[in-house]
């Protein structure tokens, strides 16, 4: 990707010589040099705080030196309604990545009574990466007092950026919100708003420069909601670069130029890279294997465990990291495609991206939809993650799953290779496929009628996925206490007398179940009450989450992957006990799409002499749950919760 960036901008560069250095727009904007506080209205006042403007000024354009730069200015006013807002934004962060010049910074607070309190220069600093997320520029205000405000301006010359998102929305409400794009008039950019930003409109009545812009009165907050895709759903627009009319009336990119420039960069070898995938081809023996599926599976185990991931500025080629034994994520790609092609196998290149961050917008080409790599094998129809090394063939990243990517192969034109593109769905696993289930079988002890239960877990699919592949690099301390730890599911009272797993090598990581057995008393499931023993069986299944809100669900449901999950407990009733309230064990919860359930909870019973059985499933077999259907679903997830309450009570006959 890095290597298509660069060749885009040299596109923006050329035919730029003639252009002349630019009068930016950040010279002429300035606050209000009488600021008096705001007044809210009640609905405003519910917040810790309030951002009262937010102006964004993006202006690219050409310093006399030929040079493409851009001038970010960002305005603020915030005004705060308790001392947790203060807490919560007394301090500013500006990002500090690509700045190459700061041009101006002011910043004032502004207190009930009306005094106006100016930054203190020397409280500002530079952290040099703040969180792993980078150099930030921080500076506190001074004098912030609960219904006051703080006012801010920052104008900084960056490196330019040919793409880019802006997310406008969060847990606050926004007022008086205005994004301006300006560009030299070669340089066209176009902007895409998402979930109810305004779209972008130009402005015909300036000629020497590009002028897009847009803006809204109010932005609603959006709370982040259990079981959704917040950032996805969140307020923002998207930029992308589309025409230098210097160089080219013709579109710089589309999904098209962007499949022929992916696939020159991720499907062309040199003789030396073809001559070692060979190599590596023959080490593994990977042509004497009978399927394509059992050579691409023993590619990836052998890749995933003896090639390390460094991000690096060194030049890789794939010869080099089979030599060197690390790689980055391009080459890492490279392999699996180069192994493929050797091997005959059809192959095709995916990058798409986080759909719990974005949607996927085939409408609009941009470079921020292309921010994960797949390899997917058609003769298979399965999916791999080069990079994601917790992930094995069929059991991709689950955030790249059930959304859209683009898709590249490719194909023979007489003489000619080239590379063609086309969007299509990424096709999430089957719930069947992922699921956690539980095996328990309890007896009483004779007189104290200490539970003990006999368990078995297993874990297959996307519930391994973050757990299993962990496992062999545990030393036997850590394996020891991850035992204990999941013995101890029921509750931390539980008493373990043995645990052992199986499914915990390299090769079995999402290919063979984990499984964990353990023998465990758990005191805390029994309660004596006099002739009767209350048995809170709902504690076999270990904790369940509840779906509980007492406002209006604003965001469709969305969960990570598709799973399942199957629960079978056997509970011997003690001599001298009969079960009076087995009736409480049945739960039939049912989501209903186009008259079949998607997403479900039962629990149901048998009763053979003193051998209680209960069977107990869950599935959710889709991705997506409308909100206008969330109480129907959120029945469904609050079902196990409801099991977990269920006691049985064993009354002495």
């Amino acid at each position: 990707m890095t290597l298509k960036i660069k060749t885009l901008l040299i596109a923006v560069l050329v035919g730029a010589a003639n252009l002349s250095a630019q009068d930016y727009v950040y010279k002429k904007y300035q606050w209000d040099p009488n600021p008096k506080i705001h007044q809210l209205t009640a609905e405003e006042k519910e917040g810790n705080y309030i951002i009262l403007k937010q102006k964004m000024i993006f202006d690219y354009g050409y310093e006399s030196s030929g040079d493409l730069v851009m001038y970010e200015t960002i305005h603020q006013i915030i005004h705060f309604n308790n001392e947790k807002g203060i807490e919560e934004m007394n301090k500013i962060y500006v990002p500090y990545g690509k700045i190459l010049e700061e041009m101006d910074l002011k910043a004032r607070t502004i207190t009930p009574s009306g005094k106006i309190i100016p930054l203190n220069k020397s409280s500002v600093k530079k952290v040099d990466n703040l969180e792993n997320s980078g150099p930030y520029l921080i500076f506190a205000m001074e004098g912030i007092e609960k219904g006051g405000e703080i006012e801010y301006i920052y104008t900084n010359k960056k490196s330019p950026s040919i793409y880019s998102y802006w997310k406008l929305q969060d847990d606050n409400i926004k007022k008086d919100v205005a994004v301006d794009f300006y560009s030299p008039v070669n340089l066209v950019f176009e902007a895409k708003s998402y979930n109810g930003f305004p779209e972008f409109k130009s402005d015909t009545t300036i000629k020497e420069k590009n002028h897009i812009y847009s803006s809204i009165e109010k932005i609603n907050a959006l709370n982040d909601e259990k079981y959704s895709a917040y950032q996805a759903e969140r307020m923002r627009f998207d930029l992308q670069l589309t025409y230098n009319t210097a160089r080219s009336k013709t579109r710089m990119y589309s999904w098209e130029s962007a499949g022929v420039d992916f696939y020159a960069t991720l499907f062309n070898f040199s003789k030396q890279e073809l001559k070692s995938i060979d190599k590596l081809i023959s080490k593994l023996g990977l042509e004497k294997l009978k399927t394509d599926e059992a050579k691409i599976a023993a590619l990836e185990l052998w890749v995933k465990t003896n090639i390390g991931q460094k991000e690096t500025n060194e030049d890789l080629t794939v010869d080099k990291i089979l030599d060197v034994k690390y790689s980055d994520n391009l080459n890492l790609q490279k392999l699996y495609i180069g192994t493929a092609q050797q091997l005959k196998i059809p192959v095709e290149s995916v990058l798409s991206c986080e759909r719990m961050k974005r949607k996927f917008d085939s409408s609009f080409p941009s470079y921020n939809n292309l921010q994960e790599y797949l390899v997917y094998y058609p003769s298979i129809g399965k999916y791999l993650s080069a990079t994601d090394y917790s992930s094995r063939l069929g059991f991709p990243p689950p955030e790249i799953a059930g959304t859209k990517g683009l898709f590249i192969k490719e194909t023979v034109l007489g003489d000619i290779k080239t590379g063609v593109s086309k969007i299509k769905n990424i096709d999430f696993t089957n719930h069947a496929a992922s699921h956690n289930n539980i095996s328990a079988h309890v007896e009483f002890t004779p007189e104290t009628y200490v539970p003990v239960v006999n368990f078995k877990q297993d874990f297959v699919g996307y519930p391994a996925y973050y757990i299993q592949p962990a496992i062999p690099y545990m030393n036997e301390a850590q394996k020891e206490q991850f035992l204990e730890d999941m013995a101890k599911f029921p509750g931390k009272e539980t008493i373990v007398k043995s645990v052992k797993m199986s499914g915990n090598t390299n090769s079995d990581v999402l290919v063979n179940p984990l499984v964990i057995e353990s023998v465990v008393e758990t005191p805390q499931l029994l309660e004596n009450a006099g002739s009767k023993l209350l048995f809170k069986v709902g504690d076999l299944i270990g904790p369940q989450e509840e779906l509980y809100q007492d406002k209006k669900r604003q965001l469709d449901g969305e969960i990570m992957y598709a799973h399942s999950f199957g629960r079978t407990l056997e509970i011997k009733i003690p001599n001298g006990y009969k079960l009076k309230n087995p009736d409480a064990i049945k739960i039939d919860k049912k989501y209903m799409v186009e008259g079949k359930p998607v997403s479900q909870f039962t629990s149901t019973y048998t009763l053979e002499g003193d051998l209680l059985k209960i069977t107990v499933y869950e599935d959710y077999q889709v991705l997506f749950y409308p909100k206008d259907k969330y109480e129907e679903w959120r029945s469904v997830i609050n079902a196990s919760a409801d099991f977990n309450k269920v006691v049985l009570i064993l009354e002495k006959i």
